[in-house]
């Protein structure tokens, strides 16, 4: 059995199942589940929601909710804010 010497990877773009073009700060790796590669793709647009605001099932404002928190709604389908906990005389 012929034993070959291991390849060093230096770049991402070394692997076989990856494929950079023109890479970015701020870019990250995707899974092209059709061409069975990661590549490389902006964070932006991916769909997802940047702040807790842009939630589809959250309040849609901060305002009036100072001091509040967040917990589960009773109907167990999305976030709302909750009153305020007196933290008066607590020691943690």
């Amino acid at each position: 059995m012929a034993i070959g010497r291991k390849k060093t990877v230096q770049n991402l773009n070394d692997l076989i199942d990856v494929s950079i073009a023109s890479p970015v700060n701020g870019q990250v790796l995707v899974y092209n589940e059709v061409d069975k590669v990661w590549e490389n793709k902006d964070l932006n647009g991916t769909g997802g929601a940047s702040t807790f605001l842009e939630l589809s099932d959250t309040p849609s404002s901060y305002s009036g909710y100072g001091e509040n928190i967040v917990s589960v709604k009773t109907t167990e389908d999305g976030l709302e804010f909750s009153y305020k906990i007196e933290t008066k005389n607590w020691e943690f």
